[in-house]
């Protein structure tokens, strides 16, 4: 996912919760954004971003995985109910 134009810098535009055990879920997703315009949807699960496993990680850690870097491209692991989806950037 590349976060450019309109977003504010740095931002995906995924609301997201992270449970203190398992993986971060979509809550939202922001129209327009790379998010939305990469396919993730709400009540997905983010597995992994660029490699780094996200399960049972703290929000910090989980912000931390996710660059504020505009125009940084990630990949994201997703999960949509027991379907695993090809990688998304």
């Amino acid at each position: 996912i590349a976060k450019s134009a309109p977003m504010a810098p740095g931002v995906v535009g995924l609301d997201i919760a992270v449970p203190p055990v398992g993986y971060p879920k979509v809550l939202r997703v922001f129209p327009g954004s790379p998010a939305e315009q990469a396919g993730i949807r709400a009540n997905d699960l983010l597995l992994s971003v660029d490699g780094v496993n996200l399960y049972n990680l703290s929000r910090q850690q989980v912000d931390a995985a996710i660059s504020d870097e505009p125009g940084q491209v990630q990949e994201f692991t997703v999960a949509r109910g027991f379907k695993l989806l090809p990688p998304v950037k």
